[in-house]
């Protein structure tokens, strides 16, 4: 039978402060998170951000590189992202703020997941749990690609950390702050901050419907307005900078939605092993809520089903209108994104139903661990201090997740170090298109590769126009993921073709495998696994 738990009656909302976890709660979920997942930086989802960070500290570096240069010179969907990463870069070392503001990040979404666990449950316990959960076990079961909590700084982290309080803030009435905070996470990301905006005005106007009261739309009217007028700067920008595509180039519904980001849009091409975590993880918040209304130790129910309703009806509406008929707007809409906080519900459902059915015992024994507050940050403290201690010395299973110590030995950040300190901060290069870490390392710019992307729609044909130059395929069948194949195509380059994309993008080195046979090119830099090719004229070269 499940432990005999008396829920806390409802209250006025807008009187009590936060729930907030232990620090020393925070400190170790991060490092288990550290440990199972590791920390990443300048690669990946970075690999546009740090080298535009970087130009913007020094503007020597990246003035050939087109597209740092187009993500820097005009106010875009990044330019909060990559300000806020300059400021810190501006105080100390740009690699050391990039990871203090990382941990500033993950602690303040696992401070949020706590909130909404604690206005949902009002048990500290469960709250507990559940943030242990949704940060450790569930933050990959979402559909979409997307995800509440982060290995590395990335833009939707900083605005999960700012839409969380926003939907708690929601829950307890408080209209305009719940609008304001969502608006300054669209600052961040704006399909993260704007969707969940629209998903709770949404609900206000199923409520009012339900009620027939004009009251709820007056409401709505408050938040909606609260969270415009605060992501105006960003916004007026992007509506701005979006239209505008080449007609006599690929669509950017193609280029986007089709060849770029499949995981992110179309929902056929969607990794099967997310639709087994994502579903069952959803059916276990769907009883878990029921349980807990029927015992009444939840608050909110009818809330939670009208979003989790909410929800579902846009993404079918994307599915209709990204895979059936295609509609670029709704493509950019990403509304797959929202499974993102309505996975986070149905976690910390499921947590709070365990934490029923847990023995008194055990329920007692957890409670008063919580409560060593300072002898537990102490503990917390020197676990996270020897877990750092190994991963900086390379030891162990930290040292292996460690990656930007890890990837700096490898051949790779051989060759990124000898072109950041033996080449001109103007110096070109053809890389392959799969490798996401040499702007970032190498300091030095690049024609064109995968991760690096624009969300405008002139430049994102600039953008495929370029990888197509250097790395020419056909068409990929819908939702397969093109890397392997692209960098096939650009290790099997002529002499001849790479004289012609020299004399186009004014190319000065050419990456490529160790295996690769350019014997008419001056060997610039060779270790075991890389060779670099200098493309220049044999006067110029090295």
């Amino acid at each position: 039978m499940p432990n005999d738990v008396t829920p806390l009656p409802k209250t006025d909302n807008r009187a009590h402060g936060f729930g907030r976890p232990p620090l020393f709660l925070v400190v170790l979920a991060l490092v288990g998170h550290f440990l199972r997942f590791g920390y990443v930086y300048g690669g990946s989802d970075q690999d546009e951000l740090v080298p535009a960070a970087l130009h913007l500290l020094n503007s020597n570096l990246f003035t050939t590189d087109w597209l740092i240069q187009n993500v820097t010179s005009e106010m875009n969907v990044r330019s909060f992202f990559v300000g806020l990463m300059t400021a810190s870069g501006a105080v100390v070392p740009l690699w050391l703020g990039v990871a203090i503001l990382h941990i500033l990040v993950w602690c303040a979404v696992a401070y949020g997941i706590f909130a909404i666990a604690y206005e949902l449950t009002r048990d500290h316990f469960a709250s507990a749990l559940s943030m242990l959960v949704a940060v450790l076990v569930t933050p990959i079961m979402t559909l979409g690609g997307n995800i509440v909590i982060h290995n590395m700084l990335v833009p939707e982290g900083v605005a999960w950390a700012l839409a969380l309080p926003g939907i708690t803030l929601f829950l307890r009435k408080r209209w305009l702050l719940a609008g304001a905070f969502l608006g300054v996470s669209a600052w961040f990301h704006l399909l993260a901050g704007g969707l969940t905006a629209l998903a709770l005005v949404v609900i206000v106007l199923i409520r009012s419907y339900e009620r027939a009261s004009g009251y709820r739309i007056a409401e709505a009217a408050r938040l909606s307005a609260a969270f415009v007028i605060i992501a105006l700067p960003v916004i007026i920008p992007v509506l701005l900078t979006q239209a505008g595509g080449d007609p006599d180039g690929e669509s950017p519904f193609y280029i986007h939605a089709v060849f770029r980001n499949p995981w992110h849009h179309l929902f056929f091409s969607f990794d099967l092993s997310r639709h087994l975590r994502f579903w069952p993880l959803m059916a276990l918040g769907g009883l878990s809520l029921w349980h807990l209304s029927k015992t009444k130790c939840i608050t909110y129910a009818p809330e939670i089903v009208r979003f989790w309703l909410v929800v579902f009806l846009l993404c079918c509406l994307s599915i209709v209108f990204v895979e059936l008929v295609p509609v670029e707007i709704v493509a950019k809409l990403q509304f797959f994104k929202l499974t993102v906080p309505a996975a986070l519900i149905a976690s910390i459902l499921m947590s709070a139903v365990i934490v029923r059915w847990l023995p008194k015992t055990i329920r007692g024994v957890g409670e008063q661990l919580l409560s060593w507050r300072k002898l537990g940050l102490v503990c917390a403290l020197a676990l996270a201090a020897i877990v750092l201690m190994l991963a900086v010395r390379g030891a162990g299973l930290p040292g292996a997740l460690m990656y930007p110590i890890v990837h700096q030995q490898t051949e790779l950040g051989g060759v990124e170090a000898w072109a950041r300190t033996q080449t001109s901060d103007e110096a070109l290069f053809a890389i392959p298109p799969s490798v996401s870490t040499f702007r970032s390392f190498g300091e030095r710019s690049v024609v064109a590769n995968w991760n690096a992307f624009v969300f405008s729609d002139r430049a994102m044909q600039t953008w495929y126009e370029r990888l197509m130059a250097m790395a020419p395929i056909d068409r990929p069948a819908r939702g397969v993921n093109p890397k392997l194949e692209l960098d096939s195509a650009y290790g099997r380059h002529t002499v001849e073709e790479w004289l012609d994309l020299q004399a186009r993008f004014s190319i000065d080195f050419a990456l490529l495998g160790a295996e690769a046979e350019l014997l008419s090119f001056p060997v610039a830099f060779q270790n075991q696994e890389w060779v670099v090719y200098d493309l220049r004229r044999e006067s110029e070269s090295l």
